[in-house]
């Protein structure tokens, strides 16, 4: 499950909408305002049953969004919460070794749950480079070579196959 800011998905839609695609700013603001409801009545409460819930959040002030340009990156940080604990110490390990990313690692016995709070910046070849340790029959598993992403999108599919390949 993906559990986005609101803000940080408003930039991203203005981001793609507007300044990619050539809308106008009030049908975008229209659009996002009619999906929010959907969203709240659709997606937001399949959050109970995931296995794994990210959330992605700006790592920068939120205060300063709104005036962050179009064409920047904004730094992104990266919590995800899982029931397995079985990979998060190897991936974490694996993360500030190889990746070079901030993690934290907390743990909720209670409801039997982890979090890791990540962030930084990661190319795609070092996200590659850490699947390779983690998952040494990565290929012979999935039946051909995984394409990975950089920066968080890469560390969530770190992520998902950790969470895919211990089962």
């Amino acid at each position: 499950y993906l559990d986005m800011d609101d803000d940080l998905r408003k930039y991203f839609k203005f981001k793609r909408d507007i300044h990619e695609r050539g809308h106008e700013p009030e049908k975008v603001e229209e659009i996002f305002e009619q999906r929010s409801k959907d969203s709240e009545l659709f997606i937001k409460p399949q959050m109970q049953f995931a296995d794994i819930i990210f959330t992605l959040e700006p790592a920068i002030n939120k205060v300063f969004l709104n005036d962050y340009e179009y064409k920047k990156n904004i730094p992104l940080k990266l919590v995800f919460v899982t029931s397995d604990s079985q990979n998060t110490l190897s991936l974490r390990k694996t993360l500030v070794s190889v990746c070079g990313l901030h993690v934290d690692i907390t743990h909720d016995s209670k409801k039997h749950k982890v979090m890791l709070t990540i962030m930084g910046d990661v190319s795609s070849e070092d996200i590659s480079i850490a699947s390779n340790i983690l998952f040494p029959e990565l290929i012979d598993f999935l039946d051909y070579k995984p394409i990975f992403s950089g920066g968080m999108l890469g560390v969530m599919q770190l992520v998902t196959l950790a969470h895919i390949y211990s089962s």
